[in-house]
């Protein structure tokens, strides 16, 4: 993937106010960005509609599909899309209405609007999935085809979103984020090719929350130029695209991912501001050339922020609770009961009342005691924003690699606490009744609360930039950090056996859809033939 980077230097040919400021260059490519994107795309034919019939249907099972599977709320429209391809990639869409039908579907499933696809789109849609069949088809001649098909999908469904719900301010803000941290990261020597591309998932990660098919797509589309334009591209890109996806792999899950995606988490705060900033306005390019107003602005916009948190911590926390209700809940009592009935002949209805309840009312307590950050951090970010647009003091530092040598006391230190509240725990369980079973599956519990929680805090987490640390916030890292980190292997493994999500799948919703179209056909049929009476 190819990168260039680009310094934080000031740009004399954009004057901005009486004070002498003037734009960086990656805040006057910026800039330039947003005034191509704020040029408005005519409606050149007619608009599809979407007969609304099983609507609620449709709906009614997404709400489902989701709950069993824990995402960013943005996120989910790219997973339908991945799932409409997985049952429908190896049909011709050279001769069906493949770009339709995922028209209708993401339509009744809510996530277009009716009437909002221009029919000239929905042709677009079929050419792009002819092209993708193409490259699958042809990469077999450079590897082992089915090896790549799942990633060619997750770029499809990430590429076909794109087309359909097109946001070139999100790019630009990407773009400006990457060049500004590159410029002002404080090194001895220019980052190599992997590191900067690793630095580039990251921003995606910190300040979208891009999954790893949206950022494989965004590197995709930098790598292979023009690659649907014909035969002869989509060849070139299937003799390449081996070579790619091992590249992929490396700056997705190498070494150089845990050091960037660090950095970018450490340091997005203003940049996340400024995101929410122009997102608030209907044409953001003026008030980037007038430095006090944008940054009053942004002000404004992170007191707002930090009271849209709140709300969001809420809901994310009832998400989490419903998904650990549906999931971890139900597989655990599946294994603890018929367990106390085999080996013990009776059930023990303490440890069982307590696996029931401690995971929704801990999720609770967590979402409780998540503190928003204060003014103090609001200047900070200000003060910020005016130097990575405007020009000023700004250093990024490289924080320690996954694998470099830490205090080996601390480690030891962390180990033996680890133990030893490990050790604490099961003896309190045995006191009141925990057998062997009951015991692991309160353990799983805490560990996957404890990982949700953490992955909910970071909404607010990646909002600050002056850490509030207390003697007892510190206190409650050392206790609950070893079972973050237990749950966090333990969502990565669970997440890729699912059960819920593979009866879903590939039980249930194939089979489900089918039936709802033909009941939308037999019914158009029935309208036809009332018609012809009349």
């Amino acid at each position: 993937m190819k990168i260039t980077p680009m310094t934080a230097t000031p740009s004399p040919s954009h004057p901005i106010d009486a004070a002498g400021d003037s734009l960086t260059r990656p805040a006057a490519q910026l800039l330039q960005a947003l005034q191509q994107a704020a040029v408005p795309v005519p409606e050149t034919d007619d608009l599809v509609r979407i007969p609304d019939t099983a609507d609620n249907a449709y709906w009614a099972y997404e709400q489902l599909r989701n709950a069993v599977e824990y995402q960013e709320q943005h996120l989910l429209m790219r997973s339908s899309i991945g799932r409409f391809l997985n049952r429908h990639f190896e049909e011709d869409v050279a001769t069906s209405n493949t770009g339709y039908e995922l028209v209708r579907e993401l339509t009744k499933t809510r996530y277009l609007a009716n009437s909002s696809v221009q029919e000239s789109l929905v042709d677009g849609l079929n050419r792009r999935l002819v092209a993708y069949q193409q490259l699958n088809a042809r990469v077999g001649q450079h590897g082992r085809q089915g090896r790549y098909v799942s990633r060619i999908i997750d770029i499809a469904s990430a590429d076909l979103q794109n087309m359909l719900l097109p946001n070139p301010q999100q790019t630009a803000l990407i773009n400006f984020t990457f060049h500004s941290l590159y410029g002002n990261l404080e090194t001895s020597q220019p980052l190599s090719e992997a590191r900067a591309a690793a630095l580039y998932a990251a921003v995606h990660r910190a300040l979208l929350k891009s999954d790893e098919a949206t950022i494989s797509f965004y590197m995709f589309n930098n790598q292979f130029v023009q690659w649907h334009r014909d035969d002869r591209s989509i060849e070139a890109a299937a003799a390449r695209l081996p070579d790619f996806f091992k590249f992929l792999n490396s700056v997705l899950y190498g070494d150089d991912s845990y050091q960037m995606n660090k950095l970018a988490r450490q340091n997005i705060a203003p940049y996340i501001i400024l995101h929410s900033t122009l997102q608030e306005l209907k044409d953001p390019v003026p008030l980037l050339t007038q430095p006090a107003k944008l940054l009053h602005k942004a002000e404004e916009v992170a007191a707002v922020q930090y009271k849209r948190v709140k709300k969001r911590l809420r809901s994310s926390v009832i998400r989490a609770i419903i998904f650990l209700l549906i999931t971890k809940m139900i597989v655990g009592l599946a294994l603890e009961v018929p367990y106390d009935l085999y080996v013990y002949g009776e059930l023990h209805p303490v440890p069982l009342l307590i696996n029931l309840l401690f995971p929704p009312l801990y999720m609770l307590f967590l979402g409780l005691t998540i503190k928003t950050p204060d003014y103090r951090n609001t200047d900070r970010i200000v003060r910020d924003l005016r130097a990575t647009l405007y020009g000023g003091k700004l250093h990024y530092r490289l924080p320690r690699g996954k694998h470099e040598k830490t205090s080996t006391g601390f480690n030891v230190l962390y180990g033996l606490v680890t133990l030893a509240l490990l050790a604490g725990i099961t003896w309190i369980l045995y006191r009141i009744g925990y057998n062997a079973a009951s015991a692991v599956i309160f353990f799983i519990f805490l560990s996957t609360v404890s990982f949700f929680g953490y992955r909910i805090s970071q909404s607010v987490r990646e909002l600050r930039v002056i850490e509030q640390g207390t003697t007892l916030d510190a206190l409650a890292s050392v206790i609950f950090t070893p079972f973050i980190r237990l749950g966090q292997w333990l969502s990565s493994r669970y997440s890729k056996v699912n059960i819920f999500i593979i009866v879903l799948d590939f039980i249930i919703e194939a089979p489900l859809k089918t039936l709802l179209r033909l009941y939308e056909q037999w019914l158009a049929f029935l309208r036809e033939k009332q018609d012809d009476v009349l």
